[in-house]
């Protein structure tokens, strides 16, 4: 299961990228919201499933994340 999470995460890094670009303020924000949604993934990595494709289930993964680090950080 590792192996496979890693190809994926992997394989598909530029989305997480693009979304910490876009939703962090400096890159010690980016760096800490990259982390948060990798761990997100990591955990929702068990319930993917195989026939969606990866790219679009990362991204709704790290959009969310970035949304919600947006809104803890309003707070």
């Amino acid at each position: 299961m590792e192996t496979d999470f890693l190809q994926t995460v992997n394989a598909h890094a530029g989305i997480t990228y693009k979304v910490c670009r876009l939703y962090g303020k400096d890159d010690e924000e980016r760096k800490d919201l990259y982390q948060e949604i990798v761990l997100q993934l990591w955990r929702a990595f068990p319930s993917y499933r195989q026939e969606a494709r990866a790219s679009t289930w990362m991204y709704r993964i790290a959009f969310n994340m970035a949304i919600s680090h947006t809104i803890k950080n309003l707070i």
